[in-house]
């Protein structure tokens, strides 16, 4: 009965990180900077998967099969919605995406079951992606919990020899997309295992400005061009994820201000570089705070 009631919970965590394949929401153009990132990605993951559909040319050719690709950069620089836009421009049958840190929180020791339990799901479709998100728990000196989850991972990517084969003509594969915040940490034996490394930087001047301007949407605004370079100076060293919020909070802020007004429409509210100047400085404050703690735990660890 427990075997059985662990192997509904694997199961069920399974399901909940399989993604449905809703495709048309997942495109290049969405992904703003990281050209580089993107380039490496689409070569190593996107382009193979294509030319699946024309299996005579991997044999006469020798067209590499699609490759393990390590995705490293802070949280927030577009490393998820990387994976996602491959996988969906692959247009995979199969896609998973598992948080390692939710994984161990809820299979402690076990989690090497469901990297089993997840491979042999994979291998029943044509094309498959899997995205291990938050790899960092796999660092060279972890937690004797996590050592039989990466024993079990380093067997699957490794000595999987149907990982890509023909079938009836046709060539089935799995694809395995790793991210981590800083490679330099994990353990050499799982690293190895992807065939390429890619690194997402943080977003430059043209990229910022791209992306306040997407976020910001259709709220008015009386800045001018000179407002919005100070404004993209100001956010040096913000992430995409860092800028959405930023511009989430301007807006919010700002409808407060309207309803007061007796306005409820968008379209209204008309937001300047002082209401972002609020934000920006409060981000950076919670950001010295945190680099604080870091420096604080690095000295007394």
């Amino acid at each position: 009965m427990a075997e059985e009631g662990l192997l509904h919970k694997l199961t069920a965590f399974l399901n909940s990180c399989t993604i449905k394949p809703q495709w048309s929401h997942f495109t290049w153009d969405k992904v703003i900077g990281s050209e580089d990132a993107k380039r490496e990605l689409y070569r190593n993951i996107v382009l193979p998967h294509k030319l699946l559909e024309l299996p005579r040319y991997y044999e006469e050719c020798k067209i590499p099969t699609p490759g393990d690709v390590m995705l490293e950069g802070e949280p927030g620089t577009g490393k998820t919605k990387m994976a996602y836009t491959a996988a969906s421009t692959c247009k995979v049958d199969f896609f998973c995406q598992v948080n390692c840190v939710e994984m161990f929180a809820n299979f402690g020791i076990e989690s090497s079951l469901f990297i089993r339990l997840l491979f042999q799901t994979a291998k029943k479709h044509k094309r498959s992606v899997i995205y291990f998100r938050n790899m960092d728990c796999f660092e060279y000196d972890c937690n004797w919990i996590i050592l039989p989850a990466k024993s079990e991972l380093k067997y699957q990517m490794e000595f999987w020899q149907e990982r890509f084969r023909f079938v009836q003509g046709r060539l089935e594969s799995l694809s395995v997309i790793g991210a981590a915040r800083n490679v330099r940490n994990l353990d050499p034996v799982i690293l190895n295992r992807f065939g390429s490394r890619i690194v997402v930087s943080l977003p430059n001047p043209k990229h910022r400005l791209q992306m306040l301007l997407m976020f910001i949407g259709q709220a008015h605004t009386s800045m001018y061009d000179k407002d919005w370079k100070i404004l993209v100076d100001r956010t040096d060293g913000f992430t995409g994820r860092q800028l959405k919020t930023l511009c989430q909070n301007v807006v919010k802020t700002a409808k407060v201000y309207t309803l007061s007004a007796e306005s409820q429409d968008t379209e209204q509210i008309c937001i300047s570089l002082d209401s972002f100047s609020r934000w920006v400085s409060i981000n950076q404050s919670v950001q010295q705070q945190k680099d604080c703690q870091t420096l604080r735990s690095l000295v007394t660890g």
